[in-house]
């Protein structure tokens, strides 16, 4: 959890915090609960992360809620392949920043939205 606006475009918490703006619908889920001002990632929502990335798709965990969301609305719909492709994000401080402050702006509306 070593993100701040010194972090290199490259680094692991800038990579994650752009994937996560570009394909979690709740992307505050992310962050911790208290503060919102941290990343925060458990084993459930870790293996709803890696089954999405790895499987194409929820698993055993479809049916489950993350921190009182239900898993199966976490993602953003997959683009249709007629669909024009977005452009990868290029990580710098700046977009880093507006990263993490994207996550931060959906935190406060989404957690009262979702008890």
């Amino acid at each position: 959890n070593s993100f701040s606006a010194e972090s290199p475009q490259e680094s692991l918490p800038c990579v994650f915090l752009r994937w996560v703006a570009e394909h979690l619908q709740h992307r505050h889920i992310v962050l911790d609960e208290e503060t919102a001002c941290r990343t925060s990632v458990d084993m459930p929502l870790a293996l709803c992360i890696f089954e999405h990335l790895f499987l194409g798709g929820l698993g055993g965990a479809a049916d489950e809620a993350i921190r009182g969301v239900p898993a199966r609305e976490l993602f953003l719909p997959a683009h249709d392949e007629g669909a024009p492709a977005t452009t990868p994000t290029v990580c710098t401080k700046d977009t880093c920043s507006e990263a993490m402050s994207d996550v931060r702006s959906t935190s406060a509306e989404s957690f009262d939205d979702h008890p």
